[in-house]
């Protein structure tokens, strides 16, 4: 049988979970609604002039290959310098380059001073 020492902090740790528990994501009992569209409305490809036909659905914008051609084409993602603050503010994202960059230093001292072990 468990001492009395003991059974005090588990029953508050149980009491606890059991009132926390509706805080946790997922714990809700999940409501689906009749009215939700199964699919989107169609979005609008963009297309360039007399490329109409090589453009698929599934392939979205881009177009089937009629060969070689020497043209650039470059697709260009919609970054914006708040969404790379936003990232770089992670703190895996900012301890990870921390720690990489004092390492690659470190790598890079014992390169340019092997023998400096000893003075430092």
């Amino acid at each position: 049988m468990a001492k009395n020492g003991v059974l005090l902090p588990l029953a508050v740790l149980l009491v606890g979970a059991w009132v926390l528990a509706p805080a946790f994501v997922g714990s809700q009992p999940v409501v689906r609604s009749t009215g939700v569209a199964m699919s989107g409305a169609k979005i609008a490809l963009p297309i360039r002039e007399g490329k109409e036909g090589l453009v698929k659905e599934v392939t979205g914008a881009f177009e089937y290959s009629t060969g070689a051609r020497n043209e650039v084409s470059l697709i260009t993602p919609a970054v914006d310098s708040e969404g790379i603050k936003g990232y770089l503010s992670l703190n895996i994202t900012f301890f990870g380059i921390m720690m990489i960059m004092t390492a690659g230093g470190m790598v890079e001292l014992q390169r340019f001073f092997p023998n400096a072990g000893g003075i430092w």
